[in-house]
């Protein structure tokens, strides 16, 4: 169990990524971002910076150093819709691996929760084990070894 969010974070996570798998059952994270209105484009994105997304305008680019491996652009994708469902108020993210490295930052929190929506959407990220038991970092190595 994460001792870095509350309980009652933890549940709106879980629900959320609860009501997305019933609802739209097997289907890929690009998928429900396109059930859900949201568009997702590769693009050349700057080194280090795997992908972003802008809340207002509904829509995640991934960089297309990800087109030719789908499951790794799936986990990308998987992390910012966690930005885009969990976080809305907060308006645009990176998915850049040097924010993970410290929790107790706004930044570092907010990449956890996407890591921890991602891996919950995509269980096989975890191998089935509770997203929740990892601690920050490794989570975020876990996601970084499947997605290199």
């Amino acid at each position: 169990m994460s001792p870095l969010l509350s309980q009652k974070r933890r549940l709106a996570i879980q629900k959320k990524v609860d009501e997305l798998t019933k609802k739209y059952k097997n289907a890929t994270p690009f998928e429900i971002a396109a059930f859900l209105g949201i568009v997702c484009k590769f693009k050349n994105l700057p080194e280090g910076i795997n992908a972003y997304s802008i809340y207002e305008k509904s829509i995640i680019y991934i960089s297309d150093r990800f087109k030719e491996n789908s499951y790794s652009a799936k986990i990308v994708c998987a992390h910012e819709l966690g930005h885009l469902l969990l976080q809305a108020h907060s308006g645009t993210f990176e998915y850049n691996f040097t924010l993970y490295r410290n929790s107790a930052t706004k930044d570092g929190m907010l990449e956890y929760e996407a890591n921890i929506f991602a891996a919950l959407l995509m269980p096989q990220i975890t191998q089935g084990r509770d997203p929740f038991s990892y601690h920050p970092e490794k989570l975020y190595r876990c996601l970084n070894d499947k997605i290199f």
